[in-house]
């Protein structure tokens, strides 16, 4: 007598990892897909792991998965009934696109500013400001300018004038 039996067809790991993203992108959880498909958590991560390209192709099937979440909370806004049950499961599925898809779906707002400061340029814009000048600085300025900064007094032609008052106000 033959045996009747259905081949057993054995998938190979890019198979399987291509089958849980399948899983993953039609709305199931990753979890739930691995176990399906893999049996255990365990074999999936080493498999994908050790190749860069199932890797990428896991994070694009969970993209793809918060894309989806996101237009479910539009139907569902829109066709549910129960405003209690909506707000739950809007609520639920806008925190799973937030931590799928930050970038697109999270809450904070990323800058990224690209600006070289020179730290010495400005130690001696800062000590110009606060009149701290180095001894050298002073010697080069010559002795008008120093009488200027050291009395708070104009000097023109010899004769010092007293500078007029701060206006705290401005």
């Amino acid at each position: 007598m033959a045996d009747l039996s259905a081949p057993v067809v054995k998938l190979t790991d890019f198979q399987k990892v291509e089958s849980v993203c399948a899983l993953v992108v039609n709305g199931g959880s990753l979890n739930k897909a691995v176990k399906e498909v893999f049996g255990d958590n365990r074999k999936f991560w080493e498999v994908i792991t050790k190749n860069p390209d199932l890797l990428s192709m896991k994070d694009a099937a969970l993209d793809i998965r918060a894309d989806h979440l996101a237009d479910e909370i539009v139907q569902i806004a829109d066709t549910e009934p129960d405003p209690q049950k909506a707000r739950n499961m809007i609520t639920s599925r806008t925190w799973l696109a937030s931590k799928l898809k930050p970038r697109s779906y999270g809450e904070r707002l990323e800058l990224n500013v690209n600006q070289q400061i020179s730290a010495l340029d400005a130690i001696a814009e800062a000590r110009n400001r606060a009149g701290i000048f180095s001894i050298h600085e002073l010697q080069a300025m010559g002795s008008a300018k120093v009488v200027e900064l050291v009395s708070g007094a104009k000097v023109q032609d010899a004769e010092v004038i007293p500078a007029p008052e701060p206006d705290i106000f401005t």
